[in-house]
């Protein structure tokens, strides 16, 4: 051939000439003017090449994505970074909720719990890199993550398993879903993001941001990511809520129209760190953090028919700052020995809370809470009620003795002239205007809850003794504390400083903001409706304003009422100890595969609770700490409750209060069978049996008095003796793939639950 080399020297040179997989040859020759001819050259052909090895790093694509999804052993969905980041998903609950089948529950517009195929929420499991989260949120009533604490941008996969493995937690009857956190990329990563937008409805900025810096040592060994993320944004909500009566009478004690007004801001971080000690073997550590703080003011109007000669209309000026943290991490890491030997262990921690921010007080004053005060309306004549026969269900005369007399709607008023379930109208004959309104109570409704798991461990060992057939075991354990403490607290006037009656006027109030109209959406109806409520500050400061003005009363043995919220604090300890062992066989040239195992999970759970009696032991109690002196007998049965005692030389009455403890174990036996089924490159087929089980939340097991939640006027109470709930899930499922750009599949499932765990209501006037 012809060659053209530009500016070689015009003098004696050497000549290199190479080409892969032939020995290189040198020839001198003396470079002249013009063409230059050194005749042919024969390249003996030389050693045979050695391996070579090309990597790219795709992790956090849609591709990635879609390819475990394609080559997992159970039926999966997988989302990556790179997919979420696409979509407006600022949570981890907004972010799943892309995956069919799946479903969220949302709290002012974003998403909180998530359902999958339709199950309750706690019948689903939510993992971090595995392990099962700790819960701690202002409901405190099952153990179903609040996703909102945890932002989308932590987050590399999330992967939601529709049918379990024997080397997953079988706490999921649902479904798992397993977030993966960002891991060190394979070179040096910078990425940063910023994003801004503004609520209509409250009238308030979002603002999001965030940041990641990842980088490898020279040698690729060494590895390390950061990454952070902030979440500003206000929100604003219309609702109306309507409390009905008992299980005989069907009608409306209560109807409540809501205005929500508040800001939320959503901190997450997250650091991760590897270091390769040898070929597919490592060490790693890594933390999450994330942070939810939830600053709300809100109008309360509430309509009270159920107060008989006393309805009133109630004001409720309400501010609260709720406080999520989750926090925790893990160390561990993978070890190969030998190719056809793989060992995965780690240790990890993660910690949950909720409480209440600074209101009405500075940080770190128990009294901060859900906080109100309330102004009513009192003697309100509300003409829209009915009188009716509670045998008969017609419709009578006022003076009928035992007549019921209530607001009904719809179809419920016998002549079906009630209310349109949409369109609930109070209607009274008073002229109502804002000096009528005189202050109440105040209150704060306390709340502190924790959840931790200050020891998980985990082994997991794999075995390839022939190229088809992979045997895998390991073992895991879990040690987890929480505890609960419901409480309140009040202030009323004090009638020995002032027998004035404290009117809403005299303080600094405001025209009530409809910022366009109050629920548009059903016709704006309650416009005219609305009265002044007090100024922010005014609120914020109302207790410390009035001083002595006002008496206080903690929920202590002094209240009368302490017997209510006795139950309202309890702790728990659950240690779980669970061992699996489970094979993956293919064959049929590698078209079918088959993994097969079981999983044996084994629960301890101890439960400590406060309680005003225990029958078993009331008894043998002939002494009050403090008060041993006392002489006190028990008040008969039929006149008070048999934990109520009366002092002889007063009328005061004392609730002794007990701590009622319960203990549990059982052991779970859980076989699982996958088989899939590849058609072609392009199509599988999966078919799943397993069993899978459900614990029961920790408040259905709580021994003790009952648990109140006064702003749904319900009592709680738990059952020592629950046990798990268990299901046997059948899967089919076909998944078509259109290379690496997408996928589309369909299914059916059928489960089978035993001793499924149900709650029993009763309700009263």
């Amino acid at each position: 051939g012809q060659f053209s080399v530009v500016n070689a020297p015009k003098a004696e040179q050497t000549l290199v000439i190479s080409f892969i997989g032939y020995e290189t040859q040198e020839k001198s020759i003396i470079v002249k003017d013009g063409l230059n001819n050194i005749g042919n050259v024969t390249l003996s052909q030389g050693t045979k090449l050695k391996e070579v090895v090309i990597q790219g790093d795709f992790r956090g694509t849609e591709a990635k994505a879609i390819n475990m999804t394609k080559t997992s052993p159970r039926i999966v969905n997988v989302i990556a970074s790179d997919g979420v980041g696409k979509l407006p998903d600022r949570n981890a609950a907004e972010a799943v909720q892309r995956v069919p089948a799946v479903a969220i529950e949302r709290d002012q517009g974003e998403g909180r719990y998530v359902s999958i195929r339709g199950t309750p929420t706690d019948w689903s499991s939510s993992l971090v890199n595995g392990d099962r989260l700790p819960v701690a949120d202002e409901n405190g009533d099952s153990r179903t993550l609040a996703f909102d604490v945890l932002p989308s941008d932590l987050i590399e996969y999330i992967i939601l398993s529709k049918a379990l493995t024997p080397d997953q937690e079988g706490d999921a009857i649902g479904g798992s879903i397993n977030f993966v956190s960002r891991t060190a990329p394979r070179s040096r990563t910078l990425t940063a993001s910023l994003s801004g937008g503004m609520n209509f409805q409250s009238f308030g900025p979002i603002v999001n941001a965030s940041v990641l810096w990842g980088d490898r040592s020279k040698n690729k060994r060494f590895g390390y990511i950061i990454n952070g993320t902030y979440f500003n944004r206000s929100y604003g909500t219309d609702n109306y809520e309507v409390i009905y009566g008992s299980n005989y009478n069907h009608g409306v004690n209560r109807l409540e129209l809501r205005d929500y007004i508040g800001t939320r801001q959503t901190i997450g971080a997250n650091a991760a760190a590897e270091y390769e000690f040898a070929e597919d073997s490592k060490i790693y550590i890594k933390g999450i953090f994330g942070r939810m703080t939830d600053n709300e003011h809100h109008k309360r109007t509430r309509y009270n028919w159920a107060e008989g000669a006393g309805q009133t209309i109630a004001l409720h000026n309400i501010h609260n700052i709720m406080e999520s943290t989750l926090f925790g991490g893990e160390l561990g890491g993978n070890w190969k020995p030998h190719p056809n030997w793989n060992l995965d262990f780690k240790v990890s921690s993660y910690h949950n809370r909720f409480n209440y921010g600074p209101v009405p007080f500075d940080r770190g004053d128990r009294r901060n809470g859900y906080h109100v005060v309330e102004f009513k309306r009192f003697q309100v004549n509300f003409t829209d009620q009915v009188f009716i026969d509670p045998f008969t269900g017609e419709q009578v005369a006022p003076d009928t003795p035992g007549a019921w007399r209530i607001k009904l709607i719809g179809d419920d008023h016998p002549n079906g002239e009630g209310d349109d379930s949409d369109n609930i109208q109070p209607v009274y004959s008073d002229s109502i205007t804002a000096d009528q309104f005189k202050f109440n109570q105040a209150w704060s409704e306390l709340n502190t809850t924790w959840e931790r798991d200050p020891v998980v461990g985990q082994l997991d060992l794999s075995w390839k003794p022939r190229g088809n057939l992979e045997l895998k075991t390991g073992a895991k354990f879990r040690w987890k504390e929480g505890f609960r403490e419901l409480s309140f607290h009040e202030w009323n006037q004090n009638f020995q400083t002032t027998t004035q009656p404290l009117w809403l006027t005299n303080y600094q109030n405001e025209v009530f903001d409809t910022r366009g109209g109050f629920l548009q959406e059903l016709g704006s109806n309650y416009e005219s409706e609305f009265q002044p409520f007090l100024t922010n500050n005014q609120l914020d400061n109302f207790i410390a304003q009035l001083g002595d003005t006002l008496r206080e009363r903690e929920m202590n043995a002094n209240h009368p009422n302490y017997e209510e919220w006795v139950g309202s604090v309890f702790g728990y300890t659950e240690r779980v100890l669970a061992g699996y062992v489970m094979g993956d066989w293919s064959i049929a040239k590698n078209k079918l595969q088959i993994i097969g195992g079981v999983r044996l999970e084994q629960t301890w759970l101890e439960m400590t609770a406060d309680t005003a009696f225990d029958g078993f032991v009331a008894n043998r109690y002939v002494g009050i700490p403090g008060m041993e002196n006392e002489i006190y007998v028990p008040v008969a049965q039929d006149t008070l409750a048999p934990n109520y005692f009366q002092y002889l030389d007063t009328t005061r009455y004392y609730v002794p209060v007990f701590s009622a403890n319960s203990r549990s174990k059982y052991l779970s036996a859980l076989p699982m069978l996958h088989l899939n089924y590849r058609v072609s490159d392009q199509l599988n087929i999966r078919l799943a049996a397993t069993r899978s089980f459900r614990r029961p939340n920790f408040n259905e097991t709580k021994p003790g008095s009952p648990v109140q939640n006064f702003s749904d006027l319900e009592f709680n109470t738990g059952n020592r003796n629950l046990r798990p709930s268990y299901s046997w899930n059948f899967d089919l499922m076909g998944e078509y793939f259109f290379g690496n750009i997408g996928m589309v599949s369909a299914g059916v499932f059928y489960k089978y639950v035993t001793d499924h765990i149900f709650a029993t209501i009763t309700a009263d006037v």
